[in-house]
């Protein structure tokens, strides 16, 4: 065979080839494609059959995916509302984020002397760790200003006005995070008047800074997932305090929880939970009743686990 026929020949083989591998590829990406849409069609139906009947007594809701980064459910959940004790899941990443865990905080008059008294002493001197979970478990207003105050000094010299600089670090903060419809006036999420949340912002923004501070900061978080707790202090005192979600035992495989309620704000109540081989989500619902955040944060958590079994 000449060498112009042999070069023939493999020009023919290489186009077989190349012919085979086109098609081969073709079936592929429309069987990739096939797939898609009847997974994306399957995800419909199971949204349709777990979330297009519900009902809650909350003005906003989310629910939110840690794993795909979005949410599933919404209900108002751009909408802009009072946040109440939520503020508190901000308070804890500045606190984090400004300090280690072992920093002490003294509690001062001016602290003790916030909405709400949960037994701690003027004078009194706690590690930040131990007394985040204090705050985070019965929403202490006394130990939000105290953690303000003391990270707020460690933030500038430059004035006295501590919780201040706290408060300003915390719109700082959560513009970064992409909360850009959520601000702070304050600390603790205490209303300031009528009509004015300490800490507004929506369903949806209160869902990702709440996956944030819980992918970074899990630990702080286990308090919340009991009934009570007892904590020492760094100055000896003891402090039994009970969890302000009260139907906490009601939830399976909860992570973390913060609640929140003033008369302007309403009911709040933030979860985060396993749905099962670790795809964690996390519920919030806004604007509910005192009881009525916990019945509604409970359905959405059926729904959920209802959606699951139906695209698993």
């Amino acid at each position: 065979m000449h060498k112009s026929e042999k070069q023939i020949v493999l020009l023919f083989l290489l186009l077989i080839f190349a012919t085979f591998v086109f098609f081969a590829s073709e079936w592929k990406s429309k069987k990739a494609v096939e797939e898609f849409s009847s997974f994306y069609e399957k995800k419909q139906n199971a949204y349709k059959e777990a979330f297009s009947d519900v009902r809650l007594r909350a003005f906003s809701a989310d629910v939110y995916s840690v794993r795909d980064d979005k949410s599933i459910f919404e209900k108002n959940g751009r909408s802009h509302t009072g946040l109440a004790s939520l503020t508190k899941i901000m308070t804890t990443i500045i606190a984090l984020e400004t300090v280690p865990p072992d920093f002490i905080v003294t509690v001062r008059r001016e602290d003790v002397s916030q909405e709400g008294d949960n037994g701690l002493i003027v004078g009194e001197k706690w590690k930040l760790f131990d007394l985040l979970q204090f705050m985070l478990l019965n929403s202490s207003n006394d130990a939000a200003s105290a953690i303000a105050y003391s990270v707020g000094s460690q933030m500038s010299s430059n004035t006295q006005d501590f919780t201040r600089i706290f408060v300003l670090a915390m719109n700082k903060r959560a513009f970064q995070l992409g909360l850009k419809n959520t601000n702070f006036s304050n600390f603790a999420g205490l209303d300031i008047d009528t009509g004015s949340p300490g800490g507004k912002g929506t369903a949806h923004d209160i869902a990702k800074a709440f996956s944030y501070a819980f992918t970074k900061y899990s630990q702080i978080f286990r308090a919340t997932t009991v009934f009570s707790e007892d904590f020492i202090s760094e100055s000896g005192y003891k402090h039994k305090v009970e969890n302000t979600n009260t139907l906490i035992s009601s939830f399976s495989n909860i992570l973390a929880s913060k609640t929140g309620f003033t008369d302007g704000s309403g009911g709040n109540l933030a979860i985060i939970f396993d749905a099962g081989q670790n795809d964690l989500f996390v519920i919030v619902v806004l604007g509910s009743t005192k009881e009525g955040r916990f019945t509604d944060t409970l359905n959405l958590t059926k729904r959920v686990e209802l959606y699951r079994n139906l695209i698993n």
